[in-house]
């Protein structure tokens, strides 16, 4: 699995090659989410075409890889800006190259808020759901999308070419997730601020997979 290829420089090629043999997740959700579908979307958000500055704003779909980012590794928007600094996947993900300029975290704040604003956060990551359901892939967590930073491949796609071994080893992955969503589930109990919804939210998640790992 690769990225697709979006290199103009040296520096691209330099990154694409040295990051040719990692195994990443990231990797393979370049190649299965056709980002461009999703640029209609993210031209309504109505946020302007230059920043404060005046220098031409950064692209609204590397804008919203950095939003997927975020929500994959719960980073901060200032730990978000220091990671696309330094981080080869990230960068290659995103498709920024080691020329430009890295976006802020008022930027990324800003973005994000303005996607917020105009009802189109939501939007989008249903829309990413649903390219990965078409593919055959589970959309774990609602608009989290993933657990831990992974793919998992549909139950209910080519089930009977699976051996007893692959769906032993599907079953233990989705127990394995569930258990982490119980732990989720037992801290947002205990906490002072407990959110109902957040519970709701957990549980319909655990719910999905149970079911899914059922058929």
């Amino acid at each position: 699995m690769a990225f697709k290829d979006t290199s103009n420089t040296f520096s691209d090629i330099a990154i694409t090659s040295r990051l040719e043999k990692v195994n990443s997740f990231l990797k393979e959700l370049d190649s299965i989410i056709d980002f461009e579908k999703l640029r209609k979307t993210l031209n309504k958000n109505g946020i302007a075409k230059s920043n404060v500055a005046g220098a031409p704003a950064y692209d609204n779909v590397l804008m919203f890889k950095v939003l997927l980012l975020q929500k994959y590794y719960n980073l901060s928007d200032q730990a978000m800006e220091d990671a696309l600094y330094v981080n080869l996947l990230y960068i290659r993900f995103t498709g920024l190259s080691l020329e430009d300029s890295v976006p802020d975290e008022s930027t990324i704040g800003r973005f994000r808020n303005s996607l917020l604003k105009n009802k189109l956060y939501d939007k989008l990551f249903t829309l990413v759901n649903k390219q990965l359901q078409s593919k055959g892939f589970i959309a774990q967590t609602g608009k989290s999308i993933l657990v831990d930073a992974s793919l998992i491949k549909s139950h209910n796609t080519q089930i009977k070419n699976k051996t007893k071994e692959q769906k032993d080893n599907d079953k233990i992955a989705v127990k394995e997730i569930n258990a982490e969503l119980d732990i989720k589930i037992e801290a947002e109990l205990q906490s002072p601020k407990s959110s109902a919804k957040k519970i709701k939210k957990l549980l319909n998640a655990k719910r999905h997979n149970s079911k899914t790992l059922k058929n």
